[in-house]
């Protein structure tokens, strides 16, 4: 197997570009990179760095889902994350498995607020006020889980 094209240094640096400076390209770009180096690894003979690489698509993921609306890809980050504790057991890589459940349930909460957004679009235009006042106490729950505003929690792991 050519692993030659597997360019884990530049996908870090691309995902750090767009995390930092909001740089979307730059994101999409460490995503394609990522995604085409699990191609290149094969999970019987590089599990722990088929799971990096996992996770890092995953972190990149999350962030243009936290970016974008609608939930697509904060559901291609919640599958890329189930993906990941595949290769990273608890018992094979206990911390590393942590941090990916860590990052699956911020996933998972950011995926709440964007169905929250949805709802609230659907029930503010029918001026329902009683699911107003629901939706609105959801995601204001979620948001305190998630302590907006502040910095992605995805980060990607070292290569």
């Amino acid at each position: 197997m050519d692993t030659s094209k597997f360019r884990p240094t530049e996908a870090l640096a691309l995902y750090n570009q767009g995390l930092e400076f909001g740089d979307k390209a730059a994101l999409e770009e460490a995503f394609t990179v990522y995604g085409q180096a699990l191609g290149l690894l094969s999970r019987e003979r590089k599990p722990l760095a088929r799971g990096l690489t996992q996770h890092n698509l995953g972190c990149a993921l999350s962030v243009l889902g936290e970016r974008e609306s609608g939930t697509a890809r904060l559901e291609e980050a919640v599958a890329a994350y189930r993906a990941v504790v595949q290769e990273w057991t608890r018992e094979a890589a206990p911390l590393d498995w942590a941090m990916t459940q860590n990052n699956l349930g911020t996933a998972r909460l950011e995926e709440a607020m964007a169905a929250y957004d949805a709802a609230l679009a659907v029930v503010v235009a029918a001026g329902a006020d009683r699911y107003i006042q629901v939706c609105r106490a959801n995601k204001d729950r979620v948001m305190r889980l998630l302590n907006k505003p502040k910095l992605s929690t995805h980060r990607p792991s070292g290569v």
